[in-house]
């Protein structure tokens, strides 16, 4: 298993059935007519001081909703934002660094999740 397929299913198995998660990174995740979650693994670093192998990873999460009204988009927005930091504070293998309110591809509210987490080659 990856960090990235452990993010996923973890993700897939926390989150509402009403929820659409993807293990990839996309420009374009379709239709977006309900809460979408983009999990993946954006970098790996090894630790240069680390004899053992062990690599510093750099995750992403992205939360998107889309509704035409504003402020039903934002309470939307929200809500699909605690529900998707719910389930990352019960890894305890993994670090949330920042969530950052963004337009993903000027197209849907979003917020963008970075996290980091440890890991030695197998």
């Amino acid at each position: 298993m990856s960090a990235r397929t452990d993010l996923h299913d973890a993700l897939k198995a926390g989150l509402p059935s009403t929820y659409r998660v993807l293990p990839y990174p996309t420009d374009d995740p379709g239709h977006v007519a309900k809460p979408t979650v983009l999990a993946y693994q954006r970098t790996l670093t090894r630790r240069t001081a680390s004899p053992d192998g062990v690599w510093d990873l750099a995750l992403e999460v992205w939360v998107l909703t889309s509704d035409s009204n504003p402020a039903r988009g934002e309470d939307a927005l929200e809500d699909a934002l605690w529900k998707v930091l719910g389930v990352l504070d019960d890894l305890p293998w993994l670090g949330i660094a920042t969530a950052t309110r963004v337009d993903f591809e000027g197209r849907f509210p979003a917020y963008q999740i970075t996290l980091n987490a440890a890991a030695k080659k197998e």
